[in-house]
């Protein structure tokens, strides 16, 4: 029972951590585009791929945390998100 109780509070911590990193600190009032995609649960939830790159694009950087390149498929995931 503790041991369940100690894992749901890392797991709770480590999604405010998670939505601490993925909210944007700027404001996007005077942007382009009005989607928050903090907010967004798919890329087509926020308007598209399109809009997606566009957005990261005019952001200019991607930051991530372990996604080793061999697990899943995120290297080949990073690399097209690159291209």
């Amino acid at each position: 029972m503790r041991s369940s109780y100690r894992l749901a509070l890392a797991g709770a911590a480590a999604a405010c951590l998670l939505a601490a990193g993925c909210s944007s600190s700027g404001s996007s009032a005077g942007s382009s585009s009005s989607t928050n995609w903090a907010t967004q649960s798919s890329a087509s939830a926020g308007g598209g791929m399109t809009a997606l790159v566009a957005a990261a694009k005019k952001e200019g950087t991607l930051n991530v945390i372990a996604l080793p390149p061999t697990w899943a498929n995120y290297g080949a995931i990073l690399s097209a998100f690159t291209a």
